[in-house]
């Protein structure tokens, strides 16, 4: 389907813009993101992105280093290749990341 009228090409989100512009931005964002890779996205983009870096990350390390030593370093390294394929792949999705208290 076509998209809607106000995403024909709407201004680019930047960080601290806000009102409108950025509304119609956001949603814009969203559309494309639905249209290019369904409402299941989530599964695409982020949960087979991590599945493959996880792999990755432990295939070159050793267990010692990945229990231990390199441990706390393996949410910012997710964080960060997630973002970079995000950026390029579906502009507007952001990943933040939190732990349970």
């Amino acid at each position: 389907p076509p998209p809607p009228p106000h995403c024909i090409r709407a201004p680019s989100l930047g960080h601290g813009q806000g009102g409108a512009d950025a509304s119609v931005g956001l949603l814009c964002a969203v559309y494309d993101i639905v249209r290019n890779f369904t409402a299941d996205y989530d599964r695409a983009l982020i949960f087979n992105k991590i599945h493959h870096e996880l792999n990755q990350f432990c295939s070159v390390h050793t267990l010692q280093e990945v229990y231990i030593q390199l441990f706390d370093r393996i949410d910012e390294d997710l964080k960060l290749a997630l973002q970079q394929d995000l950026t390029s792949m579906a502009p507007g999705l952001i990943i933040h990341v939190s732990f349970p208290r």
